[in-house]
């Protein structure tokens, strides 16, 4: 890997950088000084790391076009990359192959040889073409928010690759238009209903867990969860989120006393997700309430939200990326305990004022 290392400064106050690296052609490795800015010095290392890589994996690149290197170079760089982060328990294999597979499609639609420059936005006859919107009409058939999952693990690829000086442009592609639902949340009565359904106990014990710590369908599952996971002292139990971040958080008694259940068992919940999914068919059949599993969660975080707790710590508790998500999830809520305050707000002053009226009636009989 190409490294820069803090030389001092020059007669005329210009900072000095040692570089080393292994040069593309030759593969000997050089050691030189240049007179540069530290932000200069950081692009022309990432440059001379990014062409280190082309060597290493045999592909061809014109070093004074960086967007002549083939789609196949910048898939495969991004997938070995991936993978180290996989072995390093920094992501996940599951997201590695969904990245995969939206890149096989890739392509289906783009030879393998494709240069990067090939794909980029240009004029023709004077009007805009964008080469990246055949894989939408490829896919015309898939739903749109299929195409746009696909199209969110490509576009993942052409940014890492233009953040590593791989590529100096990236390809525009361009996602479907998909109608926003809305967010299903449990009301009150419908959690009663479904906690009075005639089901097996264990099924509604998986219930209470996923309402009472907001945990991810797979997040509780044997693979992710174990009893090391569980700290019966401090009542707190960590969970492994997404992108593989272990998130602790204080569970109540009810969870603990479920787990308690089942302390003879290898794993808290030793099933897979299809009987999870079996456990939500049957309760919604027996409670004649529709959700989904990720409902459950979406209504944990309402509960809260209801109780008066505050946005940010509902977004932390929830692991949510950013507390725009809370908000959108809970504006409905928000908006209403918003005309609540207002409302308890009039209430009282009309309150002070029939008081201090009633004080001063007092006063002058």
């Amino acid at each position: 890997m190409a490294k820069k290392i803090y030389k001092g400064k020059d007669k005329f106050g210009i900072s000095r950088w040692c570089f080393d690296w292994k040069d593309y052609f030759t593969g000997k490795r050089h050691r030189k000084t240049y007179a540069m800015t530290e932000q200069e010095a950081e692009a022309k290392r990432q440059k001379l790391e990014s062409l280190e890589m082309c060597r290493h994996t045999g592909i061809p690149v014109d070093i004074n076009n960086p967007n002549s290197v083939s789609v196949e170079y910048v898939f495969n760089a991004y997938l070995n990359d991936y993978i180290k982060l996989c072995d390093a328990k920094k992501r996940s294999i599951k997201s590695f192959n969904r990245h995969k597979h939206a890149l096989d499609l890739f392509y289906k639609v783009f030879p393998s040889k494709t240069l990067i420059n090939n794909l980029l936005v240009r004029v023709i006859d004077g009007d805009v073409y964008n080469p990246m919107q055949k894989f939408n009409d490829y896919f015309a058939h898939h739903s749109h928010s299929g195409i746009n999952v696909n199209l969110q693990s490509i576009i993942a690829v052409f940014n890492w690759a233009k953040r590593n000086n791989i590529i100096s442009s990236t390809p525009t592609a361009v996602k479907e238009k998909v109608e926003k639902k809305k967010v299903h949340i449990l009301t009150d009565q419908e959690i009663q209903s479904i906690l009075q359904a005639e089901v097996d106990s264990e099924i509604k014990d998986v219930f209470m867990l996923y309402l009472n710590t907001g945990a991810r369908k797979i997040e509780i599952l044997k693979d992710n969860f174990t009893w090391d996971d569980i700290d019966w002292e401090r009542k707190e139990v960590t969970l492994l989120r997404k992108n593989n971040e272990r998130h602790t958080i204080v569970v109540n008694d009810m969870v603990l006393n479920i787990l308690a259940k089942y302390k003879d068992r290898s794993h808290p919940i030793p099933w897979s997700v299809s009987w999870i999914n079996n456990c939500i068919i049957e309760l919604r059949k027996q409670s004649g309430v529709y959700f989904t599993c990720h409902d459950i969660r979406r209504s944990a975080g309402a509960l809260l939200v209801r109780s008066g707790v505050r946005l940010a710590k509902v977004s932390k508790w929830m692991n949510h990326k950013d507390i725009k998500i809370t908000y959108d999830h809970y504006y409905d809520i928000i908006d209403t305990e918003r005309q609540n305050i207002a409302n308890k707000l009039e209430e009282n002053c009309l309150n002070m004022m029939i008081s201090n009226k009633a004080s001063k009636d007092m006063i002058a009989n």
